[in-house]
């Protein structure tokens, strides 16, 4: 942008827009910023290589190569679904997601014909004609995915593993104009690959490295000559041409000049000695660019890294260049100060201080509202309200977040017309799981979007590289509960040293099915990876069934992976939930196990952890409602070699139950009174699911003073119980 603000100022100055460059060292990094920056400000550009644009035909037969090179991958034919039709409905990619189509075009296959037969019976089970619309509308669009996409899906199957150039290009032709609606410029691009015809066999992964680059875009030749338009392009590009000024953007350290890499085949001394040319530095092009300006040079560097947010330095090429100008070796301090001062936006207020020097009207309304703010002079920025219906809620949606008082931008707050509709949703009106509730302590706002509106992340149908977090404790726990349920069958219950060698037989099977189905669930795109994960989960359950026998005999266990529904415990709160095992002692009383695959705390809890552990004391109190026998207590067991099985036991006592009351019936008080606002304890934005939902800064908006604290006592309270 300050580029474009200085050639206009050339401009005003009398110089004319053909006396004006922009040279590039990198063109490929700085051509597409330099032609929007250009573009906004309404200056006439020629392209000395030309611009490239996308090209969507091209983009929608990348993804098609990509879901054959990915093993049908069905994110990337969902890709191609959006781009290479007008009309994609947006239920392809849930109907993609549902099916878990990850695999071969056996799977393909297999599960859209499983999803249809799953929407037939749904439509046969529907209550009313509404319903009964519903699953014929879904089954009606699957049909037509399934027309659509199992046809391509067998074309793509097809393609070889290798093969010769000249029989890549046959086969993607064919291709292009059976699955692109418009496939000339990929067929274009095709045909002028003919003359490679000869080489191969050659591998898809490689015609993808040739063909990506060229089907993602397109260049397109400026038209006419550069007379009356600011000359863009590499320095090469311009040797021979002078023009009044000069610009030239990128002098960062490892850009220009790039680093200096000898041929490690023939290395410069050696060159020198053969005399053939030695590989050179960027200096000829430095002075190349130099010498075409006749008037004024403009050089100019990043001072951060957009892509990845690290702060940059200028290279050393700007050091010479301001000897060179001035004479003397600057301080480097002082140096980038006196750079600084030269450009009036910054990123995070992209706008000149001058509303009269901006670029376009975005720049103009920013450098006026800048004005308006430090002046507060009533109505000096009324007229952006009329100009566009977003700019004054985004404003006043800014300003309540960080004011110190509480307000409706900060997540659902005392909205008396939702009072009513929040009644239902009270813990004594509806049942919550344990895992639910512990999401509150972690920031009421989270609870709400997930326990009360359930929002969920988007679901993507691709191949996993190895087994997450989530998958291993599914399996985990899968395993668990049918070794459980097949020693009590053959009574073998409780696990004891006397047994341990029945019961890993019995577990080697399991973890060999149970294994297997996962792995036909989730496809993974390394097997081998795979199988050494699920080494490694057996290894865990070896070790934790040698774990329990030697545990104390006396717990036998009676019910695994015990599911409840709509349970009211005392204090009448309602309750739902999965418990992993409940023992029963030999004195009648029985004990609550949560087993984890995850890491043992730093802290571990006492009672409640903070809000955020509530499964033990929770599930006790649902337990002893049902089965009418007193809990003694709740335990989490870290069943891995990792954590060396150490467990946390938690006796079920009066302050135990207390604290967990006091968990619920602060929930219940943040709903009563629709106070549920973004205040996340420390560092419960990290890996937040729904940090897309509330924005940036929640914990500092709320952690360093910028919220009334007082509000939040009750949250506090159990934050700081143990």
């Amino acid at each position: 942008m300050e580029i474009a603000r200085r050639i206009l100022g050339r401009v005003r100055h009398g110089v004319r827009f053909d006396d004006v460059a922009v040279l590039l060292r990198s063109p490929e990094r700085y051509r597409s910023l330099i032609e929007e920056a250009l573009s906004r400000a309404r200056i006439p550009v020629f392209f000395s290589s030309g611009a490239r644009r996308p090209n969507p035909a091209g983009r929608a037969f990348l993804s098609l190569l990509r879901c054959r090179e990915e093993g049908l991958s069905a994110t990337r034919f969902a890709e191609y679904l959006s781009l290479s039709r007008e009309y994609s409905p947006a239920a392809w990619e849930r109907m993609l997601v549902d099916a878990a189509v990850i695999g071969g075009k056996a799977r393909w296959v297999t599960r859209l014909n499983g999803l249809a037969e799953e929407f037939r019976n749904r439509y046969e089970k529907a209550q009313d004609d509404s319903e009964s619309e519903r699953w014929s509308r879904k089954i009606e669009s699957l049909e037509d995915l399934t027309k659509i996409a199992l046809p391509v899906i067998q074309s793509l199957d097809e393609l070889p593993a290798e093969a010769k150039w000249g029989e890549w290009l046959d086969l993607l032709s064919e291709l292009a104009a059976s699955t692109v609606e418009e496939p000339e410029e990929v067929l274009e691009l095709l045909d002028q690959l003919r003359p490679m015809a000869m080489i191969g066999p050659i591998r898809l992964s490689q015609v993808l490295l040739t063909l990506g680059p060229d089907l993602a875009t397109h260049r397109t030749q400026t038209e006419g000559n550069r007379y009356g338009r600011v000359f863009v392009g590499s320095i090469e590009e311009a040797r021979g041409l002078a023009f009044d000024t000069v610009f030239l953007p990128g002098l960062n350290e490892g850009i220009f000049p790039k680093l200096a890499r000898e041929d490690p085949l023939l290395l410069d001394e050696q060159r020198a000695q053969l005399g053939v040319p030695t590989s050179e530095d960027d200096t000829g092009l430095l002075r190349t660019a130099v010498a075409c300006s006749r008037e004024r040079l403009v050089a100019s560097w990043s001072r951060i890294d957009l892509a990845t947010g690290r702060e940059r330095v200028p290279s050393f090429y700007a050091f010479e260049l301001f000897e060179a100008a001035w004479g003397g070796n600057p301080d480097l301090k002082a140096f980038e100060t006196e750079a600084r001062k030269g450009s009036e936006s910054r990123l995070g207020w992209p706008a000149p201080l001058d509303p009269l020097n901006a670029i376009d009207d975005a720049e103009y309304d920013l450098a006026r509202l800048r004005i308006a703010l430090k002046e507060k002079e009533a109505g000096s920025a009324a007229y952006l309200g009329e100009i566009n219906p977003h700019v004054v809620p985004a404003l006043r949606a800014r300003w309540l977040r960080w004011r110190k008082k509480w307000g409706w931008a900060d997540g659902l707050l005392s909205e008396k017309e939702v009072l009513p509709a929040l009644d239902r949703w009270r813990p004594a009106q509806h049942a919550y799981s344990a895992t639910e509730l512990e999401q509150y302590a972690r920031c009421p706002y989270r609870f709400l979007l997930r326990s009360v509106y359930h929002l969920r992340p988007e679901q993507d149908a691709t191949a996993i590289q190895r087994m997450e977090p989530r998958m291993r404790g599914e399996i985990y726990h899968d395993v668990q509960q049918h070794l459980f349920e097949r020693l009590k069958s053959i009574g073998s219950l409780p696990i004891v040293p006397e047994n341990v060698g029945e019961c890993l037989v019995v577990l080697d099977e399991l973890v060999q099915s149970i294994g297997e189905e996962a792995r036909e669930r989730y496809a993974p795109a390394v097997p081998e990876v795979w199988k050494a994960d699920v080494g490694r989960l057996r290894a865990d359950l070896i070790g934790w069934v040698h774990k329990v026998a030697e545990q104390a005999p006396e717990w036998t266990p009676e019910h695994f992976e015990w599911e409840f529904q709509n349970t009211r415990i005392s204090g009448g709160w309602l309750l739902s939930g999965r418990v992993d095992l409940i023992e029963r002692h030999a004195d009648g009383s029985l004990r609550i196990t949560d087993h984890k695959t995850g890491k043992y705390p730093e802290k571990p809890a006492l009672r409640v952890g903070a809000g955020e552990v509530l499964q033990p004391v929770l599930y006790g109190l649902a337990a002893e409602s049902l089965l009418g026998l007193p809990v003694k207590s709740g335990r989490l067991f870290y069943a891995t070699l990792r954590q060396n099985y150490r467990e946390i036991a938690m006796p079920l006592d009066a302050g135990a139950r207390a604290s967990a009351e006091s968990v619920i019936s602060a929930v219940d008080e943040a709903l009563k009174d629709a106070f549920l606002p973004a205040a996340p304890r420390k560092d419960a934005c990290k890996n937040c699911d729904y940090l897309p939902v509330c924005g940036p800064y929640e914990e500092e908006r709320t952690g360093r003073g910028k919220k009334d604290s007082a509000r939040l006592h009750s949250l506090t309270r159990i934050r700081e119980s143990r």
